[in-house]
């Protein structure tokens, strides 16, 4: 006799609002994580508080060199939402039990945090070789399980396969996050102008290639 599958159940509306819920807080960690004032920290100077905890966070999330230029605030948001996507990989990695890439990956992360940050050109240009050199990596990994697994490289119904699935998504998410925030970097680069002082410009400076100087 024939062997006739049960039905597709959907997953309960429970279940839908807690996923939804999990991503929003997501969302908003992502958003404070590398929001404007990145972690309340404008202002703020190297060397606040002793503990570990304010070390790490002073690594991962510097203080915040605003400026008044508006094209140079905008490249930095869009730096922001490239961030927020890896970000995104590092968590389905971690939930995946792939903590070797999450590292790499949160590495990536935190390095582009302190480029949107304070604007050194030489963290920008370094930012820019390890991106593309790990999203690169991450590309020919993402090939190499699409190739071999085809059509089964996302498994339905997500529910069911979410681990599986997750892992998906992160690789198939690393390299857009990786390659393009390494490209909105250098788009960063170039509205700076490869000045060699690490502050931001003031409005009165104009946006062109200019050759280094001291900072003051």
């Amino acid at each position: 006799s024939r062997r006739i599958s049960p039905p597709y159940s959907p997953p309960s509306a429970s279940a839908m609002d807690t996923f939804m819920s999990m991503l929003q807080s997501v969302a908003s960690w992502g958003e404070f994580l590398v929001g404007g004032n990145c972690l309340s920290s404008a202002g703020r100077r190297r060397g606040d508080g002793g503990s570990i905890c304010s070390k790490v966070k002073e690594l991962c999330a510097p203080p915040y060199e605003s400026s008044e230029i508006d094209v140079l605030e905008y490249q930095r948001d869009k730096l922001g939402l490239a961030l927020v996507g890896q970000l995104v990989v590092v968590i389905c990695r971690v939930l995946t039990g792939h903590l070797t890439t999450g590292c790499i990956g949160f590495c990536v992360f935190a390095l582009g945090n302190n480029v949107r940050c304070e604007l050194r050109p030489v963290s920008i240009i370094s930012f820019v070789a390890v991106s593309l050199t790990v999203g690169s990596l991450d590309f020919a990994d993402f090939m190499h399980e699409l190739l071999k697994l085809g059509s089964g490289f996302v498994v339905l119904p997500v529910h069911a396969n979410l681990a599986k699935d997750l892992a998906a998504l992160a690789l198939a998410w690393a390299p857009a996050s990786e390659v393009g925030g390494a490209k909105l970097a250098w788009d960063l680069y170039t509205v700076l102008g490869g000045r060699g002082c690490h502050r931001p410009p003031t409005v009165e400076e104009p946006m062109m290639v200019m050759p280094a100087r001291p900072c003051p």
